[in-house]
């Protein structure tokens, strides 16, 4: 049976081609402009446009971006080390997409990259379910929701109420690092007893006819960053390494993909299930949680955000005196930053005067008489 294929373009990009040598963003392509579809889901009129897209190399301009990118990780005190896949990694393969399978993409950019989400949550489900120390563990109930963590997987990972102690960034592809500076790859899945996974009632057999899907997969390096408490930033990279190589990150890792090697990281080979959690100051690990989220709100949102944070300090009891004054300190500073303090100043209000009252005489320097 001949399936019928009609155009998926609108008739004014009917005849657009694709530039032969690297497009600013190959993501589009792949969403925007497939030429044709099959009325019976044909997946291989897939096939000719991931051909196309998989030739592209990437663009200059994103060459620029990186270095960039990387310049300001440094600049903010964050740990880096290159992730290099060691086969081809198929990450965001399940997400919706207009294709029927989908690929993490940079929005900007086009270029693939490894979501920090996924990162942290590879590394945590390491550590709950790998790793032998007591501190790692957490317990779930019937329904499989975790209803207690340990101590040290609670710290580096947080919880419910409050952020872990480790911040994970994507990690964006390294240029130049794939072959030809090409990191998408055409692959195949190839479903070998088609009718038996559709729902029809013959059983697979030998005789089935296999049918090959063409899906994009990914290759190369890719910068991992984390940020955090120099301490608890090792014990994760220790982690997460460990996991990468092991399980890989991804879809199909039962298949082999998904493996990376993190480049610069050795790994203690004497303690591979049990890395050690370092104890960390409690006015360290509060005032780094209040430094983060002062650094991520923008000028623009201080005006409506910065008094929750002003009340989430007020009701500290887990830190010393002195910690306490710290914080009060960068609230202060943000203010002022922002340009928000010369408008509380104006406008006298009571908690932005507390605030500043405790910071020019904290209550251990104060009258106890």
């Amino acid at each position: 049976m001949i399936m019928a294929k009609q155009s998926s373009r609108r008739e004014v990009f009917a005849d657009l081609k694709l530039p032969q040598a690297s497009l600013p963003h190959p993501g589009l392509w792949l969403d925007k402009f497939l030429e044709a579809q099959s009325s019976q889901g044909d997946e291989n009129t897939y096939a000719p446009h991931f051909q196309e897209v998989v030739r592209l190399t990437v663009s200059p301009t994103y060459g620029i971006f990186f270095e960039s990118w990387r310049d300001a990780l440094t600049h903010a005190g964050t740990v880096m080390f290159e992730a290099k896949a060691l086969g081809r990694l198929a990450v965001g393969l399940g997400a919706e997409s207009v294709l029927e399978n989908n690929l993490s993409i940079h929005r900007t950019y086009g270029v693939p990259y490894i979501p920090g989400s996924a990162l942290k949550g590879l590394a945590a489900r390491y550590a709950r379910q790998r790793l032998e120390d007591e501190a790692w563990h957490t317990e779930v109930n019937q329904r499989g929701d975790i209803i207690r963590r340990g101590e040290a997987y609670r710290v580096l990972f947080g919880d419910t109420a409050e952020a872990g102690y480790v911040t994970f960034f994507d990690a964006l592809y390294v240029p130049n690092s794939a072959p030809q500076n090409r990191p998408l790859v055409l692959d195949v899945i190839t479903v070998h007893h088609p009718k038996y996974y559709q729902g029809e009632s013959a059983p697979p057999a030998d005789w089935d006819s296999p049918n090959p899907v063409p899906f994009l997969s990914v290759r190369g390096s890719y910068l991992v960053a984390l940020f955090g408490p120099d301490a608890w930033v090792d014990v994760a990279f220790q982690i997460l390494a460990r996991a990468l190589r092991e399980e890989g990150i991804g879809a199909k890792t039962n298949s082999g993909y998904g493996r990376m090697m993190l480049e610069g990281v050795t790994l203690d080979e004497t303690d591979v299930s049990s890395p050690s959690a370092p104890a960390l100051d409690p006015d360290e690990a509060t005032i780094q949680r209040f430094q983060q989220r002062l650094d991520a709100m923008a000028s623009k949102d201080v005006a409506g955000q910065i008094y929750a944070v002003y009340q989430d300090w007020e009701r500290l009891t887990d830190v010393t005196e002195a910690g306490k004054l710290t914080i009060a300190q960068l609230i202060l500073n943000k203010l002022e930053s922002s340009g928000q303090a010369k408008k509380l100043r104006k406008r006298k209000k009571t908690w932005f005067i507390q605030l500043t009252k405790y910071v020019e005489t904290p209550p251990s320097q104060g009258d106890t008489s």
